[in-house]
């Protein structure tokens, strides 16, 4: 219930209240993975990248399985300027071949990225 009412706060662009909503799911230990992935796309909205690139970790930490969540992870540290880390995680979801057409955009960014370091 806290994530759906997270989402429906940032929904409306109430990031700050989602955050708050997601640290009680987090502290209340309710859906990890989800808390800290929501937290982390309330906090990317902010241009909090260091912030959000914590919790997209701490969410795979929990289950590492979610391409969305790796997307949001590389996105956030090509914000950073973080090239290897975000080609990192480029080829993590490369071999993981869980790629859906909405995440098309976000991966060729990345990919551009593992162009700069060859």
């Amino acid at each position: 219930m806290l994530i759906n009412l997270g989402a429906a706060l940032r929904g409306l662009g109430e990031n700050e209240s989602a955050i708050k909503t997601y640290d009680r799911a987090i502290k209340h230990k309710v859906q990890l993975a989800d808390a800290y992935y929501n937290k982390g796309r309330a906090l990317q909205s902010l241009d909090k990248f260091e912030e959000a690139q914590d919790n997209y970790k701490l969410a795979l930490s929990i289950n590492d399985k979610e391409a969305d969540t790796w997307v949001n992870l590389g996105t956030v540290q090509r914000e950073l300027c973080l090239i290897r880390s975000a080609t990192t995680v480029l080829n993590k979801l490369v071999h993981m071949a869980v790629v859906d057409h909405e995440q098309d955009f976000e991966i060729e960014h990345l990919r551009n990225l593992n162009s700069f370091l060859k």
